[in-house]
Order: structure tokens, then C-alpha cells, then sequence
């Protein structure tokens, strides 16, 4: 860079890529693409080119060379499906200083997903009282997995389970005792939205 036959001096940007504590995970394998567009506050007529770069969650990318003075604004792209994007500092926006490097720091915030259960009676066995049915749900691999039991008594909405989008949960239920006088059980039916039998 150069103004009135004087070399410019330049700085660097750094912008660190982070996940907000409490957030559902991050897609895996996502690179976040980030802007930089520059503005020089005393020499408007110098143009500073916007810059593009991309890191992974918990990685940086800097930009180097960025004429000392100059104010800069950074801009995430594409959010990959976060409910929120926070800048720090507030708006994205440093100023560059000579021979050295400002921090960005841009963090996303993943919703989590949930499921419930609840058990329901049809045909002879619909006003059945007193009843209760050993239900499982499993999810993850390895050291992630997650089995859990859960008792249902009939018409009763069990407490959500928070997971991560796009989780695949298997759920199985442990048919009851025969009460007496009632036909055998037949088969458990599993319904609702996204579920396959």
C-alpha cells in the first residue's frame, strides 16, 4: 500500500470460529465463510478490496496485509442452520493496527430437537385402567450412546428429550402382562411425524 510515496503500514485480522456453550453440536464437516469489507475513515479514496476466507468450528482464518487504519466489518455468509449469530466485538467491526492482529470472534448457536412419548390404547383395551408399559429409547455410538427406560401409563405425554437434529432415536416397548380377560396384545403400533415402524 502505498499513499503519497509512503509505504503503508499493515496489520492482520484474525477470525476465530466458535460454537456457543449450550448449543446443539455443529454440523460436522462445515466450513463457515466469512467477508471482510474495509473502509479508510482518512483516505476515502483509497479502496480497500473485500476479502473472503472459511474456517471449521474451534478453527481461524486471518487476513493479512490489511492497510493499518482502516475499520473492518466481518460478515458470516451462510449460517448452516444456527438459530444465532453473535459477533465480538458487537457488529463484527475492528479497527486495524499496524504490525499486529485484531480478533473477530463469530459464534454460532445450533436448536436442538426433541421428542416425546406417549402411550395409547385402542380397540378391546381403550379404557384399560391402572396399566403401565415399559418403554426404551436409544440413540448415539460409542462413547456418545444414550439408552434410556422410561415408564408410561396410558395418555400420559412423557418429558421431552432434548437431541440433535437429524438424531435417529429407536424406540421399542416391552409388551405388559396380560390382564385378565382381555385378548392377547397384538403388535405395537409406532406413529408420528418422521417415525417408521
Amino acid at each position: 500500500w502505498v499513499d503519497a510515496g509512503l509505504v503503508r503500514q499493515t496489520g492482520s485480522l484474525e477470525v476465530l470460529k466458535t460454537i456457543a456453550e449450550g448449543s446443539a453440536p455443529a454440523p460436522e464437516g462445515v466450513e463457515y465463510e466469512f467477508t471482510v469489507t474495509c473502509t479508510d475513515p482518512t483516505v476515502p479514496a483509497v479502496t480497500v478490496e473485500p476479502r473472503t476466507g472459511s474456517a471449521a468450528a474451534g478453527g481461524s482464518v486471518v487476513f493479512e496485509g490489511l492497510p493499518a487504519g482502516v475499520e473492518c466489518t466481518v460478515v458470516e455468509s451462510g449460517t448452516h442452520g444456527a438459530s444465532d449469530v453473535a459477533y465480538s466485538p458487537e457488529g463484527g467491526a475492528v479497527t486495524i493496527a499496524a504490525d499486529q492482529t485484531v480478533e473477530v470472534t463469530v459464534t454460532n448457536s445450533f436448536p436442538w430437537a426433541s421428542f416425546t412419548l406417549v402411550k395409547e390404547l385402542v380397540g378391546d383395551t381403550a379404557d384399560l385402567e391402572g396399566v403401565t408399559f415399559d418403554v426404551t429409547y436409544a440413540y448415539g455410538e460409542g462413547e456418545g450412546a444414550v439408552s434410556e427406560a422410561v415408564t408410561l401409563a396410558r395418555g400420559v405425554v412423557s418429558e421431552p428429550v432434548e437431541v440433535a437434529p437429524g438424531t435417529v432415536v429407536t424406540v421399542r416397548e416391552v409388551a405388559p402382562v396380560q390382564a385378565g380377560g382381555f385378548q392377547p396384545w397384538l403388535p405395537v403400533v409406532m406413529s408420528g411425524e418422521g417415525v417408521t415402524q
